[in-house]
């Protein structure tokens, strides 16, 4: 079955390829890497002939959301969900496709032996369950709640998670820490307006979501 590992990335494109060549020095390889690149600029350091770069028309970037539902709908085989700013182990990968490809769970997400989770950071979302959730929602613009609002969804239609136990490292927030004071304003703004939409929509935030519809209808 094809691996693929993808990855939407703003400005962080020295950890985009740390992470690649993360990838690469495991013993499993991915088949390819599709980068949406939101900043309109990543030019990759090694590994050119396995990366495949979107760029979103009209030089808009795209939401988080927006940049998943690509993945999901356009890519075929298994599909890593990844943010920029991890990079795995040696044997990372082949734990995740031993437990992808062996267990019925419907999505999958990392964890040390330690205890530490990933969330979101990086998932594996089999496609019958995409199928039965749906997309992620895009009014979640530029980034934040989008994962909280899906992990939601599958909750209320009892989608099972499993836990892959594997190492990984992860420099958290990277992109937020890159911005400068202009940037940080503006994230503000929009994080707080996507605080909202969700409150609208199911209640309250998590984990105390009062609605089993969105906006209670």
């Amino acid at each position: 079955m094809k691996l693929s590992v993808c990855v939407p990335t703003l400005k962080c494109y020295d950890l985009l390829d740390n992470f690649i060549h993360s990838c690469e020095k495991s013993t499993i390889v991915p088949d390819q890497y599709v980068i949406v690149d939101n900043g309109f600029n990543y030019v990759p350091r090694a590994y050119s002939e396995k990366i495949k770069i979107i760029i979103p028309e009209n030089n808009t970037p795209w939401c988080v959301s927006k940049c998943w539902n690509y993945f999901m709908k356009n890519i075929e085989g298994i599909k890593i969900l990844a943010n920029d700013d991890i990079w795995f182990h040696p044997y990372t990968l082949s734990k995740i496709v031993e437990d992808v490809t062996t267990r019925s769970e419907d999505w999958f997400s990392l964890q040390k032996p330690d205890g530490t989770m990933l969330g979101f950071s990086c998932v594996i979302i089999k496609d019958s369950t995409y199928k039965e959730v749906g997309e992620f929602d895009e009014t979640f613009y530029p980034a934040y709640y989008e994962d909280c609002d899906y992990l939601y969804r599958m909750n209320l239609l009892n989608k099972k998670e499993h836990h892959i136990i594997c190492d990984f490292e992860h420099k958290h927030s990277a992109t937020f820490k890159s911005f400068n004071q202009e940037e940080q304003n503006r994230h503000h703004t929009t994080f707080t307006k996507n605080q909202n939409y969700y409150k609208a929509k199911w209640g309250d935030l998590s984990p105390n979501e009062r609605y089993r519809t969105p906006f209670n209808k």
